[in-house]
């Protein structure tokens, strides 16, 4: 019986250090990948040195599966709402005020909304991430098939940027999913949405805090349709108790700690107990607060724009919270 408990052991070892040494070129998708790349010009080789002999790299496919997005409101409150962050947050728009200024006027995207995502993203530059993005993207689009589509046309994205001379991916570090410089974005949001202020060629979004403004507020106008002149969100404000709609945001909420609803859910009966919602909002959003305790908002397009860049309502109501916080 031991002995064959040790075997199985054995076994269970090698399978695990197979498993954690695999090559990217051991891949069932890999000479696909490689067709592909080569019909865009660049050769075989290429993409053997810089993607095929590196190996699956364990950490990564780790916190691809335990994302910061799965965390709970109550975390994303603690770890961003901090006096430290509202300091920094601060300085840096003191700093650059007039850059904040500029990127508004040209894309109509407020400098603080501005402001937030950078602070969120990476502090102002000081947490851009120390993973190779190459190895990020090429560990997750061919070990992890639940999102490998993306990843890899993310990679392809990469390799097309590298083999024009737009970007290096071999010194290129970000993310554990693969997002780089201050403003963290993929490699296909930089060739559509980057932009420098000074007209470079090649916008830098490692070093440059104008070419990470610009290209925010490029992106949160172009792609996230940012409205001029229209509120990220408004509360909603009771001028007496309302017990049904206590009792139904409660029984809705359960263990969510936000929920969004739109203006075209006529069936919702929270909805119903708050409409008509105002012209210029399309849905309501309930956030636990404390407990049972809960804040209503309405929410326009623009928060729409927010979660182009980030799908979790977390993460866009921390931006609109961030935001209000350095209005004062």
């Amino acid at each position: 019986m031991r002995i064959l408990l040790l075997a199985w052991v054995l076994l269970l070892t090698a399978c695990e250090e197979k498993t954690n040494t695999a090559l990217i070129s051991e891949q069932p998708q890999y000479a696909e990948f490689v067709a592909k790349m080569e019909e865009q010009g660049i050769d075989k080789n290429s993409v053997d040195r810089m993607v095929g002999a590196k190996q699956l790299n364990q950490d990564i496919l780790h916190k691809i599966t335990h994302p910061a997005e799965a965390k709970s409101w109550e975390w994303y409150k603690n770890f961003f709402l901090k006096e430290e962050r509202f300091a920094k947050a601060a300085n840096f728009n003191k700093k650059n005020k007039a850059l904040l200024e500029k990127a508004e006027k040209r894309f109509q995207v407020p400098a603080n909304i501005i402001s937030g995502i950078l602070e969120i993203e990476s502090i102002y530059g000081e947490n851009t991430g120390d993973y190779p993005v190459i190895d990020a993207l090429s560990t997750i689009g061919f070990g992890y098939p639940k999102r490998s589509k993306f990843f890899l046309y993310e990679l392809e994205t990469l390799l097309t940027l590298h083999h024009k001379k737009v970007i290096d991916a071999n010194t290129l570090y970000g993310s554990y999913a693969g997002a780089f410089g201050w403003a963290q974005f993929m490699p296909d949001s930089y060739r559509d949405y980057a932009i420098s202020e000074g007209d470079k060629t090649n916008p830098d979004l490692m070093h440059s805090p104008s070419d990470n403004v610009m290209s925010i507020a490029n992106y949160l106008n172009k792609k996230g349709h940012w409205k001029e002149n229209t509120p990220v969100m408004q509360k909603i404000k009771f001028n007496s108790k309302k017990p049904a709609l206590y009792a139904k945001a409660k029984k809705a909420m359960q263990d969510k700690e936000i929920i969004r609803i739109k203006k075209t859910d006529h069936n919702n009966p929270i909805l119903a107990e708050l409409s008509p919602i105002p012209e210029q909002f399309n849905a309501i959003l309930i956030a636990r607060e404390h407990d049972d305790d809960f804040s209503y908002w309405y929410t326009s397009s623009n928060f729409n724009s927010i979660l182009s860049y980030n799908s979790s309502p977390y993460y866009a109501y921390m931006v609109f919270l961030l935001s209000e916080q350095m209005n004062g």
